[in-house]
C-alpha cells in the first residue's frame, strides 16, 4: 500500500478531484461524506482513511498511486463506474445470494495480485 499524507493546513492534490462522482445525481449528498471535510465527494472507501488531528491518510494500492498523479482514472477506482450505490435500509440484512438475487446490475470484479498469477506460472 501507498499513503498519501495531508497535513491537516494543506489542501488536496488536484489530482485526486478526478475520484468525484460523475453521477452526483444517483447518490444522496451524504453517500461521500467523510470525516476529512477536504476529502467530501471524493468516491474514496472510508476504511482507507486514517484521520488524525494533524494529518489525514489515504491509502491507496500502487498500481493507484501510479496513475492518480497523472490524472488518470484507476481500473479499480469506485469512481470507475464501479460503485452502484447503497442498499435501501430494508435490504441490508440480506444474504449474498439474496443480494446477487435482487440485483438490478451484477458487476463483478476479480482482482488479481501479480504475485499469485507469478506463482501459478511457475509450477
Amino acid at each position: 500500500m501507498h499513503e498519501i499524507v495531508l497535513n491537516a493546513n494543506e489542501s488536496v492534490p488536484t489530482y485526486l478531484s478526478i475520484l468525484h462522482s460523475d453521477c452526483e445525481t444517483l447518490f444522496p449528498d451524504d453517500e461521500f461524506k467523510l470525516v476529512d471535510p477536504r476529502l467530501n465527494g471524493l468516491m474514496l472507501d472510508p476504511d482507507g482513511l486514517q484521520i488524525c488531528e494533524k494529518y489525514t491518510i489515504l491509502r491507496v494500492c500502487h498500481l493507484c498511486n501510479g496513475y492518480l498523479p497523472r490524472s488518470l482514472m484507476p481500473r479499480y477506482a469506485l469512481a470507475n463506474k464501479l460503485y452502484r450505490g447503497r442498499l435501501p435500509k430494508e435490504f441490508r440484512d440480506l444474504t449474498w445470494i439474496e443480494e446477487r438475487m435482487c440485483a438490478k446490475y451484477s458487476n463483478t470484479a476479480a482482482v488479481k495480485s501479480r504475485y499469485l498469477v507469478g506463482a501459478r506460472m511457475h509450477r
